[in-house]
This record gives structure tokens, C-alpha cells and sequence, in this order.
């Protein structure tokens, strides 16, 4: 694979709570709900139907929230976002007033957009608030690329921060700082979040280099296809050879509880967290590695899932 031409926007949202108030540990489903459902609020007139709505192609929460192809592929369900990743790294529960915490959201392709809405959506829940407790919060700042606030001074979108970045740039940059002291070819693998991994219809409980590397290979192929806007010629199995081995892992077994207002039910997301070091990593496969710090790798992507880190041993 010679390149990987995905656009992306990386947005960093900093939210100080105004009162005292319980939250999840995980956050990323929350806010994901939460902008959800402001726009519903602002677009939808039919209530949230959207099994029977006949306006729901042209739908702006349908196009946001579960962006998509308009042929999906065999493999891929029908309410699987391809559109952005929602990722939040603070796992406390109990905010005080004035406790800030931060989260991400990264859009890819043609949900970059739909920036200003999002943007929008987000003022609309710090004054509705989260949770069924309704715990509002001030938004200290929403920054998009280079650290520049995505509105101006007028209010109006900043066009510096509403730029995209490209995964194939995020490559370059990131193989430059790994291999700054020579050529390497052992890595470990940080998993940050929580990823759902299968083989074969079986939920790996453990890391397992084959269905990994599929995994990471077909994220890209989708992510690729997402951003030309079709999904044929995705490739689901060509793995570059040789592959790399497996020298060690640290793995354990998550579930993350989540609220389905679609389904009206609690509901857990399931996967793993750890570690995994690998040796025999050839210069594409380092690419192929870094190119999944962007897109995360697996399911659940949209809830922040899939997301790690790779590290040399000197950065240990």
C-alpha cells in the first residue's frame, strides 16, 4: 500500500463542569449520545423514527452520526459510522464545580463537512447538559488543526482550524520521530482504549498477531474507500509479507456499559486492553502500524475503541 490519502480533523474540546456531578468512567459513548441527540433535536421532524422516515438519506443526523457507504459492503452492518471517532481519555467519575476534562472527536472525509453542526451541537449539550442528571458545562475552548480555535472572533468557523490533515502526512512525520535513532524493527503496540478484535466470528479475549493485522489492513482499505466516497475495491485479506511476530503480550478482557436509545436498553461493548510487542516489523508494516494511531483498528471505532500507540524500547 503506497499511500494513505484520508483526509482527517482532529478536533480537542477542554469543558468545565458548573456543578458537582457523577459521570461514566467511560465518556466517549456519552458524548457521542449527547450530540446525537441535539441533533436530532435541531433536524429531525419525525420524532427520531428513523426505521420508517422516507427523508433519511437526506437526513443531516443520519449522514453525521452514521455516515457511510450508499452500497455497504457484505461484512459491514448497516449502522456502522465511518464518519468520526469520539475518544476521551479521563476516567474519573466524580467532577466537582469547575473540574475540567477534555475529549476528541476526529472526522474523516466528507463528515469534515458537517464540522460547524458538530461544533453547534456541542454549545446546544453544555447548556442541556449530560446524563439524566442533566450536569451542565462551560465550553473552555474547541480547537481544531495547529492549536487554533475552531470559531473566530466573529463566530464564524476559523478556516486555519477547520483544515484537514492526511493520515499519509501523520506517517511521515511519526515514522521520522520513531526511527530517529536508525532503523528499527521491534515495536510495542499500547492499546489506550478498549479494542473489539474477531477471528472468524470468535471474540478474541487476547491479542493475536493474524486477525490483528487483518483487522488494522481492512480498516484502512474502508477508511480509504470512505474518503473516494465508494466501497468497491476494498480489500479484505492482502497482507503484505513477512509478517511480524508476536514476542509478548499484556491483555485483559473490558467491558464498557453503554445506553441504546435506539434500542431502549443498557448494553456492554466488549474488548480488550493491554499490550503487545512485536519483532520482524518491516518499513511498510511500520507505516501500516502508525496509519491505525489515526483510525483505530476493529469495531466500535465511533466510541473511541481501537486506539493505541506504538513505541520503541527507548520510548518505554
Amino acid at each position: 500500500m503506497d499511500t494513505f490519502d484520508i483526509r482527517y480533523l482532529r478536533l480537542k474540546a477542554t469543558v468545565r463542569m458548573i456543578e458537582d456531578c457523577t459521570l461514566p468512567k467511560a465518556k466517549a459513548s456519552m458524548i457521542r449520545g449527547g450530540i446525537g441527540d441535539m441533533l436530532l433535536k435541531k433536524y429531525c421532524n419525525f420524532d427520531g423514527d428513523c426505521e420508517d422516515c422516507k427523508l433519511c438519506k437526506e437526513c443531516p443526523v443520519q449522514n453525521i452520526m452514521y455516515s457511510t457507504f450508499d452500497k455497504l459492503p457484505s461484512f459491514m452492518g448497516k449502522n456502522a459510522s465511518l464518519g468520526y471517532i469520539v475518544e476521551c481519555g479521563d476516567y474519573r467519575d466524580k467532577f466537582d464545580s469547575g473540574d475540567e476534562f477534555i475529549f476528541f472527536i476526529t472526522l474523516f472525509g466528507k463528515a469534515i463537512s458537517y464540522i460547524d453542526s458538530i461544533v453547534v451541537a456541542l454549545y446546544d449539550l453544555a447548556g442541556v447538559g449530560l446524563t439524566k442528571q442533566a450536569s451542565k458545562f462551560d465550553i473552555m475552548s474547541i480547537v481544531g488543526r495547529h492549536g487554533y480555535d475552531i470559531r473566530g472572533a466573529d463566530g464564524n468557523l476559523n478556516a486555519m482550524a477547520c483544515e484537514p490533515d492526511g493520515v499519509d502526512r501523520y506517517v511521515r512525520r511519526r515514522y521520522k520521530e520513531l526511527t530517529r535513532n536508525g532503523c528499527i524493527t521491534d515495536l510495542k503496540m499500547v492499546f489506550q482504549n478498549e479494542t473489539t478484535l474477531s477471528d472468524r466470528k470468535r471474540m478474541l479475549t487476547e491479542f493475536e498477531v493474524e486477525p490483528f493485522l487483518r483487522a488494522l489492513i481492512l480498516r484502512i482499505n474502508i477508511m480509504r474507500q470512505y474518503d473516494y466516497g465508494s466501497s468497491e475495491g476494498i480489500e479484505l485479506w492482502h497482507m503484505p509479507e513477512p509478517l511480524p511476530k508476536m514476542v509478548s503480550q499484556k491483555a485483559r478482557p473490558m467491558a464498557v456499559p453503554r445506553y441504546s436509545d435506539r434500542k431502549s436498553q443498557k448494553m456492554y461493548l466488549k474488548g480488550i486492553k493491554g499490550s503487545m510487542t512485536l519483532s520482524n516489523v518491516s518499513e511498510e508494516w511500520i507505516k501500516l502500524l502508525l496509519a491505525g494511531e489515526v483510525l483505530h483498528v476493529g469495531k466500535n471505532t465511533s466510541f473511541g475503541f481501537g486506539k493505541y500507540l506504538v513505541i520503541t524500547e527507548e520510548d518505554e
